[in-house]
């Protein structure tokens, strides 16, 4: 696959407004899109590994007066894969957060369904 500069841009561009998208999908609550998300962000992450070669090969055969074009579109992917990577660690520390959450829930519903099983039981005995 020919790959430039511009078009692997346009794919970090892509892959970082997903990244805050499931940001969104993440404070909602919303597992169905997370996951349509996640696999959008997979496609794209393939996307730009299959692309990694051709860009390679392309910077090898630009003119030097090209040069300074391409360090323009290097760091703008530098700057969007530091980015992506911010909107990712919080991410994460979201579902880290909203797991721990469920935890917990499911250790209290747990504590008060022994609860009520122990009153319940007593309730029986003390009722012929």
């Amino acid at each position: 696959m020919e790959m430039t500069f511009e078009g692997a841009v346009e794919l970090l561009e892509q892959l970082h407004t997903l990244a805050q998208t499931e940001t969104l999908i993440i404070e909602a609550r919303n597992p169905d899109d997370l996951i349509a998300v996640a696999e959008a962000k997979a496609q794209l992450v393939n996307r730009l590994l299959e692309v990694n070669d051709s860009i390679h090969c392309f910077t090898q055969s630009t003119s030097r007066r090209r040069r300074p074009e391409l360090s323009d579109f290097k760091l703008k992917a530098l700057q969007l894969i530091e980015r992506i990577s911010r909107v990712e660690e919080g991410n994460l520390k979201r579902l880290e957060s909203a797991k721990q959450e469920v935890i917990q829930r499911s250790r209290a519903l747990q504590d008060d369904r022994r609860l009520l099983s122990a009153y319940g039981q007593l309730d029986s005995t003390n009722n012929p």
